[in-house]
């Protein structure tokens, strides 16, 4: 009798580890920080920034645009073992100092929040490590406030503009809980690190 109870708890804890490990994930959020987005090249969307600047300051000079790095907030659907999709959203805080005749005069603060849909193929699927790339389209929306000392500013007028990423190489580490590491163009930023969830 001891035998047929040490052999039948052998076989539950067998069977259980084998369900646990067989688990197919349906539900997957992510935590993500990303640099040198879209919106960071200020060649790619300076016009957009001239425009605000030139509303506001009149006749200057945008000098220098930084940026914080983006934080995206991500919920991917698994439709399969081999692709995903599902919404993101994104926010990224930038600064332009304003000059005129080679003196700052002011800085007006960007807020960005994007707001996307993503697909994602996972093209190389094991249970602690895969490889995919990706494909997001979606919009971002500008929250201008401009601060001057020598002279008074109006309110800038918020502006949106199309926004797209592109995953050439993502990495993923961990089967339930794990880490991701991408590296594309777009919103995402060139390089992006994250935490995921799945269930």
């Amino acid at each position: 009798m001891k035998k047929f109870k040490s052999l039948l708890i052998v076989i539950v804890l067998f069977s259980l580890t084998n369900i646990a490990c067989s688990q197919d994930y349906k539900h997957e959020f992510a935590i993500s920080y990303g640099i040198a987005t879209t919106d960071d090249v200020s060649s790619a969307f300076g016009s957009i920034f001239e425009d605000i600047i030139d509303d506001i300051f009149g006749d200057s000079t945008q000098m220098d645009i930084s940026g914080s790095g983006v934080i995206l907030l991500t919920y991917q659907y698994h439709f399969s073992k081999i692709f995903s999709a599902g919404p993101v959203i994104g926010y990224e805080a930038l600064k332009t100092d304003v000059t005129k005749d080679d003196q700052k005069i002011g800085s007006i603060k960007h807020n960005t929040y994007t707001l996307a849909v993503e697909g994602r193929c996972n093209y190389l699927n094991r249970p602690i490590f895969g490889m995919f790339f990706g494909l997001g389209f979606g919009v971002t929306l500008i929250n201008s406030t401009a601060t001057s000392n020598v002279m008074d500013v109006t309110d800038p007028n918020s502006d949106n503009h199309f926004n797209f990423h592109i995953t050439a190489l993502g990495f993923r580490v961990g089967k339930q809980l794990g880490a991701t590491a991408e590296l594309g163009f777009g919103y995402r930023g060139i390089a992006n690190l994250g935490v995921f969830y799945r269930f």
